[in-house]
């Protein structure tokens, strides 16, 4: 059968775009316009649901419009749109930042908006390559017989679910983060992780495309769409039953007294004032207020300062010495931390051999130094930058960086409990949690900083949102302390239980329940991402069986 003629952009004929004569206007017809419009609006509905708020509803339909927009196109023209769409999206999902560029940046006028753009545009690949890929491999199928629409349905399956798991982003936001709206929704990431998620939206996009665009006729054409309907139904039903049964398991727990009573110190001390040298004494000052304010409601087994908030700097030497300024270490700490409860501060270390790392450290008056986590994973473009040792002009010109190098984990000791600490950045990425958890830690703590980013009202809400994964993924209490906020306590299932407020100031006491085994997520890992490579290539060989095209 000869192949059929190619469409247009959103398989629009191209009859759709009137070419002008010199001096007149191009015209678009309205399917063309509303092509574009459908196409804009879905990038600008992934990009919103990625931020605070209830968007993420958005994202079970928003890829549907790039998908339709694939039809009749080659391979290197989805690849454009692709990349068009993720940058538009991802302009939406990161306008704050901007100023984050300026202020690390050596102050060149226009540096930041070259950055910006940078980086949306680099990010934007990861959809680009979805859309080459549903195009290259549906393509394939519809030479082994399936209609078009069926073949691109069929292809961004794995496409989506494999650019989510391996495409190497500067911020990792999973598109399971979107879904945090509404809890059920989310429970599977003990079973599945991550991936799991973002199976079920891609089958959700599938199935909308599908029976919005497919030639089927009366029930059968709705048939996709019935059918992820019952994919999100089983879901719900999991993440409900799931919801209660850990919610029993944590009041047994907590009827056992198996529990560690912590508190989270927040001062919110303006960026400006801290880590200049001059206002060291009067920070530590107003941390050692809150955490005796903490401790005036009754004893505790740990208070949890944010990062960055105790600056005095270590030392640690090659056989495991460690010094404040030439003065052993415990011996500084007892003074600066004189009350009655162990205390976990973090600040960096100079480590002889290794260079500079993010430490927490476990403090307690009576044994001195009882523990050390160091941070695993750098933030990209904070405190290095990619590929920087290859293009090291980029370290000049932002010469406020700091450069962190990555350090060990392990459990930490607090009385019975075993705490696992990681820093920051780690608690975007699945594995710092996962590996303490089945290293044995039953509860999780996050000393973190959003400060960086300057801003106030997005960047600190979307972290949050990320690190709360962590806790369903695991099945632990997970504690969050930063210095501006928010500073909270999410439970197992991924519920705030409380907070400080961005921007706050005061104590927030809990008694966090302390939880035990493995889930499955931590054991899997990312299967279900392979599983998408699998599919991907699985297709791939199917379509290289030469068959009739079907229009």
């Amino acid at each position: 059968m000869r192949r059929p003629r190619r469409q247009g952009v959103c398989g629009a004929s191209r009859e759709g775009i009137t070419i002008p004569a010199r001096g007149q206007s191009m015209r678009l017809s309205p399917r063309a316009l509303g092509a574009a419009l459908l196409f804009a609006g879905g990038a600008f509905a992934t990009g919103a649901a990625f931020l605070p708020g209830r968007f993420g509803f958005a994202l079970l339909l928003s890829l549907a419009p790039l998908v339709a927009c694939l039809r009749g196109v080659r391979p290197l023209r989805a690849f454009l749109l692709g990349w068009l769409f993720g940058t538009l999206a991802w302009g939406v999902g990161l306008y704050w930042f901007p100023p984050v560029v300026a202020e690390y940046s050596a102050g060149l006028p226009g540096l930041r908006w070259i950055f910006f753009l940078g980086i949306i545009a680099y990010l934007g690949l990861e959809v680009a390559l979805a859309a080459w890929l549903i195009r290259f491999l549906a393509d394939g199928l519809a030479r082994a017989g399936l209609s078009e629409a069926a073949a691109l349905a069929a292809a961004s399956l794995p496409a989506w679910v494999c650019v989510d798991g391996y495409f190497p982003p500067l911020f990792p936001a999973p598109i399971a983060t979107t879904q945090l709206f509404h809890l059920p929704l989310v429970q599977s990431l003990d079973l599945f992780g991550a991936a799991g998620v973002a199976w079920i939206i891609a089958v959700t996009n599938a199935g909308i495309f599908l029976s919005v665009v497919g030639r089927g006729r009366g029930l059968r054409r709705w048939a996709p769409l019935a059918a992820a309907a019952g994919l999100l139904a089983l879901n719900e039903g999991y993440g409900i039953l799931r919801m209660r049964a850990v919610d029993a398991g944590v009041a047994r727990r907590v009827e056992e007294g198996r529990t560690l009573s912590i508190a989270l110190v927040q001062a919110s001390i303006p960026f400006s004032r801290r880590r200049t040298g001059q206002f060291v004494e009067a920070n530590l000052t107003a941390y050692r207020a809150l955490s005796e304010e903490a401790l005036e409601a009754g004893p505790l087994d740990l208070i949890v300062w944010p990062q960055n908030t105790y600056e005095r700097r270590l030392r640690v030497s090659a056989e495991g010495r460690v010094t404040i300024h030439g003065e052993d270490a415990a011996a500084v700490l007892g003074r600066d931390l004189p009350y009655p409860a162990r205390s976990l501060v973090t600040t960096l270390a100079q480590v002889e051999g290794s260079g500079q790392r993010y430490a927490s450290v476990l403090f307690g008056p009576e044994r001195g130094i009882e523990g050390v986590s160091y941070k695993r994973s750098p933030t990209p473009l904070s405190e290095y930058f990619p590929m920087g040792s290859v293009f090291p002009f980029l370290y000049r010109l932002t010469p406020r960086m700091n450069r962190i190098q990555p350090g060990p984990q392990e459990p930490i000791r607090v009385g019975d409990a075993r705490v696992g600490v990681y820093i920051c950045y780690d608690g975007m990425k699945p594995g710092s949690a996962r590996d303490l958890a089945r290293s044995g830690a039953q509860v999780l703590i996050n000393p973190s900083s959003d400060q960086w980013s300057r801003d106030r009202s997005v960047q600190p809400l979307q972290a949050f949102a990320v690190t709360r994964l962590r806790a369903i993924e695991t099945r632990r209490y997970l504690i969050r302390s930063t210095p501006n906020g928010m500073s909270s306590v999410v439970d197992a299932v991924g519920r705030l239980v409380d907070e400080i407020p961005i921007d706050g100031k005061g104590v927030l006491r809990a008694n966090v329940p302390l939880l035990d085994g493995a889930p499955v997520a931590g054991a899997l890992g990312p299967a279900l991402y392979r599983l998408a490579l699998l599919l991907a290539a699985a297709l791939f060989v199917a379509g290289r069986r030469r068959g009739p095209l079907k229009s």
